[in-house]
């Protein structure tokens, strides 16, 4: 009984833990190098995001905005933003924030090249 004190925290986080919001994966994956530029932007979440509470910016290395699209949300559940026009070879930075239905608001920020 003693260590029962210790045992409480833990299996809240762990109940917790899986409820929060989090970046998944994202295609193009951060720091990842491609020989043809990507058509779009999507990021996968750990949970359903509110698509008007989110923003997509895609950058190029002299961080002027790249356009894209209005965010979508693709079958699979991703939030997709489509690029306007084909990517020239170069370091491009993708920031985004996004929130869940609870409230919970989540940011980042990853690169990636286009050779």
């Amino acid at each position: 009984m003693r260590n029962a004190h210790r045992f409480w925290p833990l299996l809240a986080a762990a109940i917790l833990l899986p409820m929060h919001l989090k970046l998944d994966k994202s295609d193009p994956k951060a720091d990842s190098t491609h020989t043809s530029a990507p058509k779009a932007v999507s990021l996968w979440f750990s949970q359903a995001v509110e698509l008007p509470a989110t923003k997509l910016t895609l950058t190029d290395a002299a961080k002027k905005e790249v356009a894209t699209k209005a965010l979508t949300k693709a079958p699979d559940g991703a939030v997709v933003a489509a690029i306007d026009a084909p990517l020239s070879a170069g370091t491009y930075n993708v920031s985004w924030r996004t929130m869940a239905k609870d409230g919970h608001v989540i940011k980042g920020d990853f690169a990636f090249t286009v050779k």
